[in-house]
Formats: C-alpha cells, sequence, structure tokens
C-alpha cells in the first residue's frame, strides 16, 4: 500500500505547508535564525541558517537553510512557506521509504524543459515536485 501511505504523507505535508504560511510570518520578519555547520548526513561543512526556536525545525531546511534566496522577510518568507515548505519533514524516520516507488519525467512545455516526479527517491526521502530543469533524481 505505498501509494496510500504516499498520499497521507502527501496530504500530511500540504496542511504543515498551510500552517507554514502564517507560523512563518513572525520569525521571518524577525531575522529569527541563527548559523550552525549543516547536519554531517545532509551537506558536510556547510554553514546554513536555521531558525533558533527548534519548535520550527520542519520549516527548517536542512541543506540551504532559511535564508538562501537572501534574508529579507519577503525572501525568507518565500523560501520556507512556499519554495521549499517543510522541507525537513522528509527526514522523519517515518516518512523514509527505501526502493521507491519513484517517477521521475522530463518534458517540454511552452518551450521549457521541466520534470514532474513523485514517491520517494534513491535516498528513500518522499518526493513530490514540479518544476523547471531536470530535477534531481
Amino acid at each position: 500500500m505505498p501509494i496510500v501511505r504516499y498520499l497521507l504523507l502527501q496530504a500530511l505535508s500540504i496542511v504543515l505547508q498551510v500552517v507554514g504560511f502564517f507560523l512563518l510570518v513572525v520569525p521571518a520578519a524577525q531575522k529569527s535564525w541563527h548559523e550552525i555547520v549543516a547536519p554531517e548526513n545532509r551537506v558536510p561543512g556547510t554553514k546554513i541558517n536555521v531558525w533558533t526556536n527548534p519548535l520550527l525545525w520542519l520549516w527548517s531546511n536542512d541543506e540551504n537553510g532559511v535564508t538562501a534566496d537572501g534574508t529579507s522577510f519577503a525572501q525568507v518568507w518565500y523560501w520556507t512557506a512556499w519554495r521549499n515548505p517543510v522541507d525537513n519533514f522528509k527526514y522523519l524516520w517515518w516518512t523514509q521509504r527505501q526502493g521507491g516507488p519513484f517517477i521521475h519525467r522530463n518534458f517540454t512545455f511552452r518551450g521549457t524543459l521541466r520534470y514532474i516526479q513523485f514517491g520517494w527517491n534513491s535516498s528513500g526521502y518522499i518526493v513530490g515536485s514540479l518544476g523547471k530543469g531536470t530535477g534531481t533524481v
């Protein structure tokens, strides 16, 4: 029943994303982040900014930090609440699954290369995205 599990996890992720739209307004406006060295199992040795409040860990980003797009309120809120919402959700052990299924397709739309991917990638992380470029496998 991986499809049912996937759909339930995606539904939970969407709920958490909507919560983040509102929850992250204050910390983004107050610039409530601090710099750390990324966890060893993410991007070893890279310095990133994470939310100061540990309860916001799900809405942080252990790969790029919360300030990946810049440090203004709009940039941080957009990155953490819209562009890369609940990014650390994929690191919760109960969201992971080794061996897929994983679907990744590239296509061209109006002359631009795009991708769609969903399932569990080769690292076992849950994935669901659509965007420009080739995506990540």
